[in-house]
């Protein structure tokens, strides 16, 4: 078995946390409840199939808790940051989990430089979509970040 990178293991964290607050949004699990599903159903710290992926459950946990804490602020953050033509009640489910987590991260994560943090979350977009929808992530994570971080 390959030895897994602390860098790697911070990527499958947020990929984890994106699926994680997705159940939290799709059927109002409790955060908890969600994280508690995901490490028991992928066994800990594996990533599904892949044997040779782990995540850093802390940092996991602590994403899901401080996304699900601050949801409403973030969710504002995101609703406002919308291009005109994108009615807030109209993103994409799964959308709104990336940004929702990616906010909370470059609120919660400091010492982390936004533009990592901003890459971070387009790659985790890349991951479910083959459209455009990653330039719509990017360009509210650029927007708030200013924001946030400036």
């Amino acid at each position: 078995m390959t030895k897994v990178s602390k860098y790697t293991k911070k990527s499958a964290s947020r990929l984890a946390a994106v699926q994680s607050m997705y159940e939290i949004n799709m059927v109002e699990a409790s955060s908890k409840a969600a994280v508690d599903d995901y490490l028991e159903f992928f066994e800990g710290d594996k990533i599904s199939e892949h044997e040779d992926i782990s995540l850093n459950a802390e940092f996991y946990k602590k994403l899901v808790k401080e996304t699900h804490d601050r949801c409403a602020d973030i969710n504002e953050m995101i609703d406002e940051a919308l291009p005109e033509n994108i009615i807030p009640k109209r993103l994409d489910i799964l959308a709104r989990s990336v940004l929702q987590v990616a906010i909370a991260e470059l609120l919660s994560e400091v010492e982390t430089d936004a533009a990592v943090i901003i890459n971070e979350y387009v790659d985790v977009t890349h991951a479910f979509y083959s459209g455009k929808e990653h330039k719509l992530v990017n360009g509210i994570l650029n927007t708030l970040s200013k924001k946030i971080r400036y």
